[in-house]
């Protein structure tokens, strides 16, 4: 048997020891690195979306927050619904899990989730797209200071959809909304009045106006009440609702107008007269800029207007009389104040004082 020189044998145990703590040194060095790289790639911007919202809004307004979220060198990520079971607070707390804090929500079907959650996630601070927190049956919009809606005016939106509508001689109006939904309701308010605008200026006939306020539930049960309309405007993005007052557009052949363009390409350019648009680009990426830059004021409603057409309206029909002059001078009246819309929805939409629409209201 081979002898082991012993005088060799403190070397084999000196290399042995340093390659032991070698190994140990890059393992604690390794984790350490992952630690790091985790802490990164932590998500503090987070938007909320689903699949049915993907139209160049939602795209305006990804874009345009993952823009000011990377010059502020902040870390952005999405969170689609349709992953959580098309649960929008499911998809909102598997952001806060991810360390989301700020979490930007694209439009007002969110408006509800917000009121619910403003409290739960004290923490996290919010933008609300398009609306302002409410509860369900829209008596209660208290916004706490980490909720910083940025609303797009929707009854100013309305008038114009409105105005367009009577000024192109259409009589029998119709409209569909959500129930108790802030931004149908105040498109509703906006649209009879804009239609009782237009038809004081041409000092035509009386205007009939149909309106149905409805809910997911009611599966197209109010359809009778529009059917002798010749324009509904759609003042919803439910699509439970939209899906069954398209029917009556497509079988009917009536005109519609849109209060979102998510519906626009629900129906063909013969059904469709006109769509109002917000502006996503320059003023979300603005508004997640001054949040960043400690210029926003918590809990305090940021109301974008006609003025640099932030809320504007697109003719999408070619039979329509309406040019883009009418559309500029409505707007101008609207920016100078000359015109003052209505938008206190607790008012009963038919005491308005409209002297040239009779309201059905259903």
């Amino acid at each position: 048997m081979k002898r082991i020189n012993k005088k060799k044998f403190p070397i084999y145990l000196i290399i042995v020891l340093i390659f032991t703590i070698l190994l140990i040194i890059g393992i604690f060095r390794s984790n350490l690195f992952d630690k790091k790289d985790n802490h990164s790639a932590s998500v503090y911007v987070a938007l909320i979306s689903y699949d049915s919202a993907d139209t160049q809004d939602i795209k305006d307004i990804r874009s345009n927050v993952k823009q000011a979220a990377k010059e502020n060198k902040k870390n952005f990520k999405e969170f689609s619904t349709t992953k959580y079971n098309n649960s929008y607070e499911k998809a909102i707390e598997a952001a806060v899990d991810a360390g989301a804090k700020l979490i930007v929500l694209p439009d007002s079907s969110f408006a509800t989730t917000t009121y619910k959650l403003q409290n739960t996630f004290d923490k996290v601070d919010f933008i609300l797209i398009g609306g302002a927190p409410h509860n369900k049956n829209n008596s209660d919009d208290t916004t706490l200071g980490n909720v910083y809606p940025l609303n797009y005016d929707s009854t100013q939106a309305g008038f114009l959809a409105g105005y367009c509508a009577a000024k192109d001689s259409y009589k029998n109006l119709g409209f569909i909304g959500t129930k108790d939904d802030y931004d149908s309701t105040h498109y509703c308010y906006g649209y009879l009045q804009g239609a009782d605008y237009a038809a004081s200026e041409s000092s035509s006939n009386k205007i009939n106006a149909s309106v149905v306020f409805s809910d997911s539930n009611s599966r197209g049960e109010d359809i009778t009440n529009l059917k002798s309309c010749d324009l509904i405007a759609i003042g919803t993005t439910n699509q439970d609702i939209k899906k069954c007052y398209q029917e009556i557009a497509e079988s009917t052949k009536v005109t519609v107008c849109s209060s979102a363009s998510s519906v626009c390409n629900d129906f063909s350019d013969a059904n469709l007269l006109s769509h109002t648009v917000n502006d996503y680009t320059t003023p979300v990426y603005d508004y997640v800029c001054e949040y960043f830059n400690g210029n926003s004021i918590p809990g305090e409603t940021t109301n974008l207007t006609v003025e640099n057409d932030c809320v504007d309206i697109s003719i999408d029909s070619k039979d329509s009389t309406v040019t883009d002059s009418d559309i500029a001078h409505i707007k101008n009246l609207l920016n100078d104040g000359t015109i003052q819309v209505i938008s206190d929805t607790s008012i009963p939409i038919t005491e308005l004082g409209l002297k040239n629409v009779n309201i059905s209201e259903y």
